[in-house]
């Protein structure tokens, strides 16, 4: 598995843009696909923020991805935050969204900052084995979330 900024693979960006209608249309029902899309477009850079990582094969095989942006949907005084970590159905279970993860971690570090910030719906588990603490719960468009921070560091 690579992982990669976005920056380096911008023709997967309409797949992403869906994967992100599809699984998280429901946290921002007004944004449309095209909305998405542009959101995504701010992420095609590797030295600031937003950003978007990619995990791929290799050869040309999109498996998964993750964004980091400086606010979310909550907490609006805080960030930065992981967000939209998605793998794909077939290559789920292999390790992909906790090394997006621990990737997004580590780009922040390298960008300055001390704290990375997410929440979820139902991933808390997968988060506390990787460091994360769960510090509030949440309701986003009536759906129960943990929000959870973790230090980061450069490596």
């Amino acid at each position: 598995m690579r992982i990669d900024h976005l920056a380096d693979h911008p023709s997967w960006m309409q797949t992403i843009a869906t994967w992100h209608h599809e699984a998280f249309g429901h946290l921002a029902p007004g944004k449309t696909l095209q909305d998405r899309w542009l959101t995504l477009q701010t992420t095609v850079q590797r030295d600031a923020l937003p950003l978007c990582l990619v995990a791929h094969s290799g050869n040309g095989h999109l498996w998964g991805c993750a964004s980091v942006f400086r606010r979310t949907l909550t907490h609006d005084h805080l960030g930065p935050w992981l967000s939209a970590v998605y793998v794909a159905p077939p290559h789920r279970g292999r390790g992909i969204a906790s090394a997006l993860a621990e990737r997004a971690a580590a780009e922040c570090a390298r960008l300055g900052f001390a704290e990375l910030f997410l929440f979820t719906p139902r991933n808390e588990s997968l988060y506390r084995r990787l460091g994360w603490q769960a510090f509030d719960r949440t309701l986003i468009r009536e759906t129960p979330s943990v929000v959870m921070k973790r230090h980061v560091q450069w490596r």
